[in-house]
């Protein structure tokens, strides 16, 4: 069967790879929209990348995190585990990619503009 898509016309390859890539930077976005620079360290100049591991279960709850590897400041890293707690639920995982649950790992990067 046929999946409709949207004007694009990209043809050929199941949906299956589309949809977990939009579905990634759908994640991307709203990690984006729930994150807060901690203001403590804004005031000090720090700046970092986290990189977290977080399990979803099929709603998007979030079920375990942890820090893969720091910022080299505590208060970024701090304020990357509050971001996974205040981002649950997560948008659910789409049907089509067939998982009741999914561990990623994600940078999460504090930059002062």
């Amino acid at each position: 069967s046929a999946v409709g898509a949207g004007g694009g016309g990209t043809s050929g390859k199941a949906d299956g790879g589309k949809s977990k890539d939009r579905y990634y930077a759908e994640l991307a976005a709203w990690l984006e929209r729930h994150k807060r620079y901690p203001s403590q360290a804004r005031k000090m100049g720090q700046e970092g990348i986290v990189r977290v591991r977080f399990v979803i279960d099929r709603t998007g709850k979030v079920l375990s995190h942890r820090i893969e590897s720091s910022s080299g400041h505590t208060a970024l890293d701090n304020a990357a585990s509050e971001l996974l707690r205040r981002a649950s639920p997560m948008p659910a995982i789409p049907a089509s990619m067939g998982r009741s649950r999914l561990e990623i790992v994600v940078p999460i990067a504090y930059r002062l503009r």
